[in-house]
């Protein structure tokens, strides 16, 4: 702040005496002989009272700095125009002094500077008029630039890469290839397929490999072609054929490629790390030393799915059936049909309304609904429910109703899809006809205990046992939140039981009976 403030008051300084100096008082005493008249010196002078006027008044700085450099860049390329027409002038009149030749030169150069400094202030308010091209170019980078903060899929993202390219370009044909230089091959990713120098092509690539010519609009004959990302095996470039109009890439069009180039670079290498993290976080999963906290993000990224996918689901395709099925109702009321046809579109009806309550299912499955207004004890009386609906099994709940407010949501959501899962399995698998399940709690913890007259482990060990029940996703879950989980038969020899141990958050123990 301070330095910008010193040099406005330094500008002030020098543009209210230089011009005295400079064209008056240095002239008058060299030459005897004035460049500007005093009283047109005296003007300038005015200059410094107004710079402090101004930085008492404003709020805000001008950018000074800015405003030098435009100032010293047009004082730079004014000064070769400037001498060039003071020679000519000198050659084709003779009889001119030369102190009146600094004076024009002086003016020209002043005025040069005046009309730089002006078609730059031009070029920027008619921008869109003037070069709408070069317009259309930078709103394609905005486009292009927003479409990547929203998209995920890597082929979307090329297929919109190349599809832009070819548009505002106006090419023939484009093309996205992956050079492999392990097996010296070019694979087509996205684009056009046709006839071009695809050998030379390939041995430009093998000869450019590791030289850093990203972004480099390189011609080969009927073709340009230009690196987009490189790694230590593979580049992939973008081929352009010609264009429609036969026309070579000017300037504008050359900075545009290799600035869409670069966020598509910058993109590709969002991507290959986020993949690179989720396998390094699957190969921390599969460890059995897995840290909670990185279980506890998996399982919430797998909830946030599991919800969109959800809404997604409702919103999508449930509401597609519904509409089907009123329409259909409405038809079977509205018209009489033959017996046979009546009776096919009431069954085609009859199906429609069951794969509704099967999505609805699914949804629900999905994300429990009104898991936070009913507690985890009225959520799972609903899941057991709807369980002895489709089943016939026989479901024995017991729960301390004390700790239904006190414990966190992620506990809630861990235990109901750890009883959803047990459920399933119970269901589908161990051919138990009844299960038992206890929830309470015990002074800083909660305890589930689950216990079925099924097949439970007889005849398999551990590793077969957790493939067939999964319960390598409920220990994975029961550890997201720091709880234990013990597993094995019941005392008398059949079906399976399970004890999970959960601690409570420190501000949300309790203490039973308390």
């Amino acid at each position: 702040m301070y330095s910008s403030l010193f040099k406005i008051i330094f500008v002030g300084i020098f543009v209210s005496f230089l011009p005295f100096a400079l064209l008056y008082a240095i002239p008058s005493i060299i030459f005897k002989h004035e460049l500007i008249s005093g009283e047109v010196a005296f003007l300038f002078t005015y200059f410094l009272p107004l710079t402090f006027v101004y930085l008492v008044s404003t709020n805000q700085i001008l950018d000074i700095n800015f405003y030098i450099k435009r100032i010293y860049y047009y004082s730079l390329i004014s000064l070769t125009p400037s001498l060039l027409l003071i020679m000519v002038g000198a050659i084709l009149l003779d009889d001119v002094p030369v102190l009146r030749w600094v004076q024009i030169f002086v003016a020209v150069y002043l005025f040069f500077i005046l009309v730089f400094y002006i078609k730059e202030e031009l070029d920027y308010r008619l921008r869109g008029n003037l070069f709408s091209e070069k317009y259309n170019l930078q709103s394609s980078i905005y486009q292009f630039v927003a479409f990547l903060s929203r998209e995920k899929s890597k082929k979307v993202i090329e297929q919109y890469f190349v599809n832009e390219i070819k548009a505002i370009l106006g090419l023939k044909n484009t093309a996205l290839l992956e050079y492999d230089k392990v097996v010296d091959s070019l694979i087509l990713v996205n684009g056009d397929s046709w006839d071009y120098e695809r050998e030379l092509l390939q041995t430009h690539l093998s000869l450019f490999f590791g030289k850093n010519f990203f972004g480099e609009l390189q011609t080969l004959n009927t073709i340009s072609y230009l690196i987009v990302a490189e790694n230590k095996k593979k580049i992939t470039v973008l081929v352009l054929g010609r264009k429609k109009n036969f026309t070579t890439f000017n300037l504008d069009e050359k900075e545009w490629l290799k600035t869409i180039s670069y966020y598509m670079n910058v993109s590709y290498q969002n991507l290959q790390m986020i993949e690179d993290l989720v396998k390094e976080l699957e190969n921390i999963r599969t460890k059995e030393n897995a840290p909670s906290w990185v279980l506890k993000m998996l399982f919430n990224i797998e909830e946030k799915e599991r919800k969109r996918l959800s809404i997604d689901l409702h919103d999508s395709a449930l509401q597609e059936q519904l509409l089907l099925y009123r329409k259909l109702s409405g038809i079977l009321e509205k018209y009489n049909f033959e017996s046979i046809a009546k009776q096919e579109l009431t069954f085609i009806n009859e199906g429609l309304l069951d794969v509704i309550h099967e999505i609805r299912e699914t949804c629900n499955d999905l994300m429990p609904p009104f898991l936070k207004e009913t507690g985890i004890v009225g959520s799972l009386e609903n899941l057991f429910k709807k369980v002895q609906l489709r089943t016939n099994l026989v479901i024995d709940f017991v729960a301390d109703r004390s700790f239904i407010h006190s414990i966190s949501d992620e506990i809630t959501l861990a235990l109901y899809r750890v009883v959803q899962e047990l459920m399933n399995n119970a269901e589908k698998h161990s051919n138990a006809s009844r299960v038992s399940i206890y929830l309470t709690s015990e002074y800083d913890h909660i305890i589930l205990k689950y216990k079925d007259n099924g097949e439970g482990m007889a005849g398999e060990n551990a590793s077969a046992f957790n493939g067939r029940l999964g319960i390598y996703g409920i220990r994975e879950r029961v550890r997201s939140v720091n709880g234990n989980i013990e597993f094995g038969n019941s005392k008398d020899g059949s079906g399976l039981r399970i004890v999970i141990e959960i601690p409570l958050e420190k501000e949300n123990q309790i203490i039973v009976g308390q």
